[in-house]
């Protein structure tokens, strides 16, 4: 998976991102504002992502049944 997510993004343009594993809390991942402004361009061209990046307020209903208000 890895792989994959480097390989994305170069094909994104993204020179200056290397991920190391796939949360990228890890220091050994790097990246730029410019090259996340790359990757949330080509998310937002997808029509669900770009319904959740417009969004104001999502609830979101645990399995547990606790639901939690995410605002924007």
């Amino acid at each position: 998976f890895i792989v994959a997510m480097n390989n994305k993004a170069k094909a994104l343009g993204m020179t200056s991102s290397a991920f190391v594993e796939v949360t990228c809390i890890n220091s050994g991942s790097v990246s730029t504002a410019r090259d996340l402004m790359l990757l949330l361009q080509s998310a937002k061209q997808q029509e669900i992502v770009a319904k959740f990046m417009t969004t104001e307020q999502l609830v979101i209903t645990q399995a547990s049944g606790i639901a939690v208000t995410v605002l924007s």
